[in-house]
């Protein structure tokens, strides 16, 4: 159960599929229940997916309500005009959408964001490697010069000082 604006918000368990009832919804946002259900029945996404359900009303009545799936719920409301909605609903129905709208730039292109930063940091590790690579060349030519000197000042050191000749 959820409750919208106050109204309390009942799935109803249809053996595999949870339902939501549509006018408790379109009453809790303060849109009309018919131009909602209108709408629903002329989008190819949901038209399919209504259903008429047994569920137990506001008032502890039971009633025959359209329904849709607890899984199509969110995409009905991002649907709805912020401007169609009660002004004190208004906000957060606008939130609702906008977090809608943020998981599924995350779902779809969050992984190619993840994937573009992999490649930025892998990129940054290869001309490191690069750069430590031109370096340790460096280094290893200079070891080597350093040692022909120092075999130089040892050859030196061996050297006699004096030469006799005969």
């Amino acid at each position: 159960m959820a409750v919208i604006n106050g109204v309390k918000i009942t799935a109803v368990d249809d053996h595999s599929t949870q339902l939501v009832p549509i006018r408790p919804i379109c009453e809790a946002l303060g849109v009309n229940y018919s131009s909602q259900y209108e709408k629903l029945k002329e989008h190819p996404l949901f038209a399919s997916a209504i259903l008429l359900s047994r569920t137990t009303g506001a008032d502890g009545k039971q009633y025959e309500m359209a329904c849709i799936p607890l899984s199509h719920l969110t995409g009905w409301l991002v649907t709805i005009h912020p401007g169609n909605v009660k002004e004190e609903v208004r906000p957060k129905l606008v939130e609702f959408q906008q977090r809608c709208i943020d998981v599924l730039y995350e779902h779809f292109f969050g992984g190619l964001r993840k994937e573009n930063e992999r490649n930025h940091e892998e990129i940054a590790k290869l001309e490191l490697i690069s750069e430590l690579s031109v370096e340790y060349e460096d280094l290893g030519r200079r070891i080597k010069t350093a040692k022909k000197e120092l075999e130089a000042i040892r050859k030196q050191r061996l050297e006699p000082m004096f030469e006799f000749g005969e």
